[in-house]
Parts: C-alpha cells; structure tokens; sequence
C-alpha cells in the first residue's frame, strides 16, 4: 500500500534522537518504524488481552474445579465425622461405667 497521506507529530529533539537511534537499530527508516510501532501496537495489545482473557477462563476453570473438589471433601469429612460420632456414641452406651478406670489405665502408663 502507497504512503499518501501525511500525520505530523510534535516532539522534543530528545525523543526524535531516541526514535532514529531505534529505527537504526531495527533497521528501518524513521517512518517506517514509526509507522510500524503504531500499528502493531494495537495488534499487539489486542493480541495479549485475547491470550489474558483466555488464561483467565482457565484458571477459572480451575478454581471452580478446585472449589468442587474442595467442597466435595468438606461434605465427606463431615459425613465422616458424624458416622464416627454415632459409632463412639454406641460404643459409649455399651460401657459398663465400672470398666472405665481399668480401660483408661493404659492411657495413663
């Protein structure tokens, strides 16, 4: 495509010195690389928020994965706690109370 058209950009001598100094080293001319640099950026950020947005769906995938798991443990913990609680409360209610401090003993030795 044709250059035709002219875009006049106001700065410091500095800044001017830092862009040829750049286009040098990319070897290309100043409008060039001008010219490169203001329309790959926008390519180039449009780029990095797709693979951002993706990265995001994906470690939110993996949270709620995480979270389900998580929760799933949580309910089997409990259920296991309560089964455990009604077997102690059983075998509580089978003890003799006179069997109690001879059943301890070996917790004390």
């Amino acid at each position: 495509m044709a250059a035709t058209e002219r875009v006049v950009v106001l700065m410091s001598s500095e800044q001017k010195a830092q862009l040829q100094s750049r286009a040098r080293a990319a070897h290309l001319s100043l409008a060039d690389y001008v010219r490169r640099k203001a329309l790959d950026e926008d390519a180039t950020l449009e780029a990095l928020l797709q693979e951002l947005s993706a990265s995001t769906a994906q470690a939110r995938q993996a949270l709620e994965r995480t979270l389900t798991h998580l929760q799933a443990e949580r309910e089997q913990r409990a259920k296991d706690i309560e089964s455990l609680r009604a077997q102690l409360r059983a075998e509580y209610s089978q003890l003799n109370p006179e069997q109690l401090p001879s059943l301890l003993a070996p917790l004390h030795s």
